[in-house]
């Protein structure tokens, strides 16, 4: 609808970029928490979309508000594992050793078994593109997240879905 025009093309426009404005609020609301949502509000503040007509700026302001909200959460990914180690008192290697010594998994194993327990969650319970979960998990390649889930699960991200559809 958006494409051809017609009357309704800037309030479908407005409720669009709204949404996705919020979606990604609420994700790094969720991510970071509250300071993050500041950080975000004072570069890109969701009433700068408020005036219709500068429909083209608006699009351009949620272009922004989402890349900087991925470079958001890439660094808070960063800082997360520094952090642990700062406080145990710990490098990260150490770290490492010390939980493939207790659980008998490395460290890259019980988070890609977290990524795609959570990926199953998400194609049981949503609509979700297989592209979407892909980056919601914490993947940047599709293929390779489907490489990874299928080496886990035995099956495809789709015929997981599938099946799961059906029960």
């Amino acid at each position: 609808k958006l494409r051809n025009g017609g009357k309704n093309t800037l309030v479908l426009s407005t409720i669009l970029l709204t949404e996705i404005g919020a979606a990604v609020y609420k994700v790094i609301y969720m991510a970071i928490g509250e300071c993050g949502v500041e950080v975000l509000q004072k570069k890109y503040s969701m009433q700068q979309m408020r005036e219709m007509e500068r429909m083209a700026e608006n699009f351009q302001i949620i272009k922004m508000l989402c890349m900087e909200a991925k470079k958001m959460l890439m660094d808070q990914r960063k800082k997360s594992s520094e952090v642990i180690c700062e406080q145990i008192g710990v490098s990260p290697n150490y770290l490492s050793s010390l939980i493939k010594k207790t659980t008998g998994s490395s460290m890259v194993e019980i988070l890609t078994k977290k990524r795609i327990e959570k990926a199953m969650e998400l194609l049981q319970c949503t609509g979700m593109k297989i592209g979407e979960i892909t980056e919601l998990c914490g993947y940047k390649d599709q293929y390779y997240f489907s490489h990874c889930f299928k080496k886990l699960t035995g099956v495809s991200p789709n015929k997981y879905r599938r099946e799961h559809e059906q029960a």
